[in-house]
């Protein structure tokens, strides 16, 4: 049973990589997958389903752990880092979203928050381990990789910004339910436990893109459980 241990900067991020993660294996694999919340550990607890822990200073100090880092690797098959980058241009981040006052792309974005991230877990165990770490980078925000599957007009898919606002917008005209919370993205993402849905939405946003050629291939996972 492949397992993946989920360090992310919410329970909300968390139900849509599980998702994903899900929907891309979906008729793949010989075994199930199980999944492991390290950030933010998720509980039974009203604030925690409302996603009161995590965001991207949490997900940055749990790497700076070696320890955590360590054992994560130790106890499961892949480890999985999510953050956002709408708010890697503050102080303790530092990764700047713009070049020469235009809009850098979004795999040189990536490029560079990986880099940060690898650079505070340390490069010996990243060298060591580096095929056991997922990096899902959103630009700017997991919530545009959801836009597509709500969105109706073609144009607004590909939206970078604001996704957040525009999601709950889109969501709200198709008659749903929209709050950040657990049991309400559960059923905004749950087209893409199909994989054709991936497949046909990863087109519109970049970075959802390289996340889903970043997983590891069904035929390895088969050989190896």
């Amino acid at each position: 049973m492949p397992t993946f241990a989920l360090i992310t900067e919410g329970i909300t991020d968390q139900v849509v990589i599980e998702t994903i993660i899900q929907g891309y294996y979906s008729g793949q694999l010989d075994d199930e997958l199980d999944f492991n919340p390290l950030q933010p550990v998720r509980d039974a607890t009203d604030e925690s389903r409302q996603g009161g822990f995590g965001g991207w200073e949490n997900v940055l100090e749990y790497c700076s752990y070696s320890d955590r880092i360590r054992e994560a690797i130790a106890l499961n098959d892949f480890v999985v880092i999510q953050i956002d980058t709408d708010c890697c241009e503050e102080k303790n981040f530092g990764v700047y979203l713009t070049k020469d006052g235009n809009e850098r792309d979004a795999p040189d974005i990536i490029f560079d928050v990986i880099s940060k991230i690898v650079g505070i877990i340390g490069d010996d165990i990243y060298l060591k381990h580096k095929e056991k770490l997922i990096f899902a980078i959103a630009v700017h925000s997991i919530e545009c990789w959801l836009i597509p599957l709500h969105m109706k007009k073609m144009i607004g898919r590909k939206r970078t910004h604001s996704c957040e606002d525009h999601l709950g917008r889109a969501i709200k005209q198709n008659g749903l339910e929209y709050s950040k919370n657990y049991d309400v993205y559960f059923n905004i993402v749950m087209p893409y436990r199909k994989r054709k849905n991936i497949e046909l939405n990863k087109m519109y946003n970049r970075s959802f893109e390289i996340f889903i050629e970043s997983m590891p291939d069904p035929i390895r996972l088969n050989k190896l459980f």
